[in-house]
């Protein structure tokens, strides 16, 4: 489409800078900036003026732009506008002149001050926020700093606390290890076993029926001696696979996972009593006073029932 005003909603036709307020930027009329709710009331009878029309206008006023004139009264048979004013320009005649072409000499620097005097366009409400909000994020990310910076020097000591506490506890299982294996207790039962198996298998030639109780009571005692050596044999299995994981370190045996692992170093820590269940998160109370609250049509819910359909 053509250029012009009549192009629709693409701006005004030719580009964004051909239509309305092409002269409203901060570089036009040497940054003055007409004020829109000046009033022809402003303008009495005697006040020096400034025309400041450009020369699309001048085939009807014939004034050269700058030109100083005095506002006269209005002849009393003419109509015209109130916002058109009568104005003696001189030697270029009086002339019946809108209030928008006019200025007053001391506008120019009252629009300057009044310019100056205004905050920056970036400074408002949401900046003053904005200002706000960063320095609230300034203060939180210093408190944040100092809290990692706590928190890392809490955890290093801890990481120093924990690696002698492991050696302790590596230490103890294999000392707890070495003494199982060097158990004389081991040694002892087995040559007790041999000489119980004798006497049992004595007692069973002289008379098995005779010597019941006496029989019952030795092989009780084999049985409690392959219990022991048993129980032994599994510690040991235990110990053995628990230093055999040296590379996690994880030399505690009243622990179930890693929350709990984390919960009794952090405790023994702090010197303070493990617990090995978690408490619950909530506490139940049952009161048997208490009268229940549902209906019989609730009741017929429950069981997929319709009260309307049950006669």
């Amino acid at each position: 489409m053509g250029g012009g005003s009549w192009n629709g909603k693409n701006f005004g036709g030719l580009h964004t800078g051909a239509d309305k307020k092409q002269n409203s930027g901060p570089y036009s009329s040497d940054g003055y900036i007409r004020n829109p709710r000046v009033s022809h009331l402003d303008f009495v009878a005697g006040e020096e003026v400034i025309y400041i029309g450009s020369s699309k206008y001048k085939h009807n006023t014939h004034i050269p732009n700058g030109a100083k004139g005095t506002v006269l009264e209005k002849e009393g048979g003419l109509k015209s506008a109130r916002s058109v004013l009568r104005v003696d320009f001189k030697e270029h005649g009086v002339r019946y002149v809108r209030k928008q072409l006019l200025q007053f000499p001391s506008d120019y620097s009252e629009s300057l001050e009044d310019q100056l005097d205004r905050k920056p366009p970036l400074v408002g409400n949401q900046n003053y926020r904005n200002d706000s909000r960063r320095q609230k994020r300034a203060n939180e990310r210093d408190v944040k700093y100092q809290q990692t910076q706590e928190n890392r020097k809490k955890n290093k000591e801890f990481r120093e606390w924990r690696k002698s506490f492991l050696d302790d506890a590596e230490l103890s299982l294999q000392t707890q290890l070495n003494q199982l294996k060097y158990d004389d207790t081991l040694s002892d039962n087995r040559k007790q076993e041999v000489s119980i198996k004798q006497t049992i298998r004595t007692l069973k030639k002289e008379g098995e029926d005779e010597n019941k109780d006496e029989i019952s009571a030795l092989q009780q005692k084999l049985k409690d001696i392959r219990e022991y050596e048993e129980s032994v044999i599994k510690e040991k299995n235990i110990l053995s696979e628990i230093l055999r994981t040296k590379k996690s370190r994880q030399f505690l045996r009243n622990v179930y996972n890693r929350e709990s692992y984390n919960n009794y170093l952090h405790s023994q820590w702090k010197n303070q009593d493990y617990v090995f269940q978690k408490e619950p998160s909530r506490e139940y109370v049952v009161q048997p006073e208490t009268e229940a609250t549902s209906t019989e049509a609730q009741r017929l819910l429950l069981w997929g029932l319709y009260p309307q359909d049950v006669r």
